[in-house]
């Protein structure tokens, strides 16, 4: 029996994660009872790792042509331009969580550890978006789940962590059950595993009907459940609310890319035939998403459940993009979320940021306490008005452009034409809980006026996330010629010989 060579350099990223997860791990055992040394110091090796993982990543994606369609072991792991941008997406969301988790003003028991399980958790997010084969996917996302329960509860003294992970693990069990029976009925209709195996039986009429609309609405579930979007966006609120802050901004960006990662290849290559069934549906779930987020976040008081409810009406505004991503018109649509899930990273860690500087002083997360930063900091609170106006959508900032292209490929298809109205009183609703937390910080009167402190990491990602919130609402050439190149993996179902070859020579 011959054994399938495997090319490893095109797996390069998954096992640096690997290494630098198991790395970061051992080094927190060993220096749990005294202060480690540089090299030994599991923030510098989770970091480290995600930084090697990253320039792999974008190495393996600069070495590749455009329109190249690779697999790996046996089938199941895709390397193609959507892959390779998400992975990097969601490794940088990674390094940020670290970063922050440094700069957070609790120090938290075996902290250690908690760098290690991030890195795991970009190790299955690296996974999820490359998964081309039911069972795969099954696994990746369990992985990511597991360790984001971990992390939710990382505060093991604070009952609302502890609530927190409890929530996380019950919703993330009834979605995942529902998730696994639909890729059932999808194997016992089509007697195979693999997508491009299943695309090509839906698609010939072999299997279909009535009991394939059911699989496609039943492993919705897991994905719909992992982006926040209404129905299954109950978890988000109490999590980010109970889990640290720094686990909090990480589950808010990084889980989410790689959910709608794994929603693009699955609905828009799986189910092209079906494509008006589950177009509606996305629509649906949109505009429900978007309105249920920014109507529920303008009575929050607490900044994290404010920008909880906010994650969940921009899954809403990604959704518009998801709607209209299907083989005819992946042109448009998934470019478009691409770009905005690039745009959200940033603006949103920016965001969680500035809560954990104002954490750190007033060892509170509501929005009162926010009172005179303008006056005690006002470098900190114009920062955070710049990624507010990004969240909403305003001109010269990164979210505007993100809007913008989700807007246009909307407006495309005249029969959701209602659906870019939805969105727009909708960013207008957003305006207002937003801009709360300007008037907040500017013209409530401060209750102290000790300055706000910032270490250096919190300084430096806030420094970063602020540069790019608005150099990609003013220049964003790059990122769009980026998600443009790596819109091709609706060329057909994906070829499986290429698990035995490497890449050809770069084009770019």
């Amino acid at each position: 029996m011959l054994v399938p060579r495997i090319n490893f350099t095109l797996l390069a990223p998954e096992l640096i994660l690997t290494v630098a997860g198991t790395w970061a791990l051992l080094t927190s055992v060993a220096t749990r009872r005294k202060k480690p040394r540089s090299l030994l110091d599991p923030m510098y090796v989770a970091a480290a790792g995600c930084v090697v993982a990253f320039v792999s990543a974008a190495q393996t994606y600069a070495s590749i042509p455009v329109g190249y369609h690779g697999t790996l072991v046996s089938g199941s792991l895709a390397v193609d331009g959507l892959s390779l941008f998400l992975k990097m997406l969601c490794i940088l969301g990674t390094l940020a969580g670290v970063i922050l988790t440094r700069a957070y003003h609790r120090r938290m028991y075996n902290e250690g550890e908690l760098y290690s399980l991030l890195v795991f958790a970009a190790l299955a997010m690296c996974l999820l978006v490359s998964a081309t084969e039911l069972v795969t996917i099954y696994l990746s996302l369990e992985f990511l789940s597991l360790v984001s329960y971990v992390m939710a509860g990382y505060l093991k003294e604070e009952p609302r962590s502890n609530e927190a992970a409890v929530k996380y693990f019950l919703y993330g069990a009834v979605s995942a059950g529902i998730m696994l029976y639909g890729m059932s009925i999808l194997y016992g209709l089509t007697g195979s595993t693999l997508l491009s195996e299943i695309a090509a039986q839906t698609s010939g009429g072999a299997a279909g009907g009535k009991a394939v609309l059911l699989a496609v609405a039943m492993v919705a579930t897991g994905f719909l459940f992992k982006i926040a979007a209404v129905p299954f966006h109950q978890w988000s609120p109490d999590i980010y609310e109970g889990a640290p802050t720094p686990v909090a901004a990480f589950l808010s960006v990084a889980p989410k890319m790689a959910g709608f990662g794994v929603l693009l290849r699955v609905f828009a290559l799986l189910f092209p035939t079906h494509a008006p069934d589950w177009v509606t549906l996305m629509a649906w779930l949109s505009a429900l998403s978007m309105t249920v987020g920014n109507l529920s976040a303008i009575p929050q008081r607490n900044i994290k459940r404010m920008l909880a409810y906010s994650s969940i009406a921009q899954a809403g505004y990604v959704m518009m993009g998801v709607a209209v991503a299907g083989p005819a018109t992946a042109a448009t649509g998934m470019p478009a979320v691409m770009v905005y899930l690039g745009m959200y990273l940033v603006m949103n860690i920016g965001a969680f940021a500035v809560a954990i500087a104002v954490e750190r002083l007033a060892g509170s997360e509501e929005i009162p306490d926010y009172a005179g930063l303008g006056q005690r900091s006002p470098w900190l609170a114009w920062m955070m008005v710049v990624f507010l106006v990004s969240l909403a959508g305003l001109p010269l900032t990164a979210g505007f452009v993100g809007k913008y292209y989700l807007f246009a490929a909307v407006l495309r298809f005249h029969e959701l034409a209602w659906l870019a109205g939805v969105a727009a009183a909708n960013t207008a609703i957003s305006v207002y809980y937003y801009f709360n937390v300007v008037r907040v910080m500017f013209f409530a009167p401060a209750k102290q006026t000790t300055p706000v402190p910032q270490p250096f990491g919190l300084r430096l990602a806030l420094v970063v996330a602020f540069i790019f919130t608005l150099l990609l609402g003013i220049f964003p050439d790059h990122l769009l010629n980026l998600a443009s190149t790596s819109n091709h993996v609706y060329g057909g179902p994906l070829p499986t010989q290429s698990s035995v070859a490497p890449p050809p020579p770069s084009s770019r």
